[in-house]
Parts: structure tokens; sequence; C-alpha cells
């Protein structure tokens, strides 16, 4: 893990990259989880999805993840 990756709370899993409501009634958020893993998650008022994938760079500071 390098200085840089150490200080970005995106790459630590520390901040969401997004978490926003949506028409007041749902919720969108998007957050980097176990190092290299992009996870999408959107809640309804009956249900919650979720997808992740693996990703190799940190979209917020360009960080190589799989070091």
């Amino acid at each position: 893990m390098t200085n840089e990756q150490e200080q970005c709370p995106y790459c630590r899993g520390v901040k969401r990259i997004r978490d926003d409501l949506v028409h007041y009634t749902r919720r969108s958020i998007l957050e980097i989880k176990h190092g290299n893993q992009l996870w999408s998650k959107f809640i309804l008022p009956n249900n919650e999805y979720e997808v992740m994938a693996y990703i190799r760079f940190c979209p917020m500071c360009g960080e190589d993840l799989t070091k």
C-alpha cells in the first residue's frame, strides 16, 4: 500500500464514492470494499440490489489496487 493509497479514504473503504438519495425514496451507493472490489448498491423501499466488479485502479485517486 503506497502513501497515496493510505491517505485516500475511498481506497481504504472509509468513504463512499457515492451515496445519493434518489427522489427521497431510493438510495444509490458506490464504494470500494476488500481492496479492489467496486460495489454498487441500489436500495428501494422493498428491495435491495448489489453488483460487484473487480477494479484495478481507484476511480478517485488513480492508485493501482492490485499491488
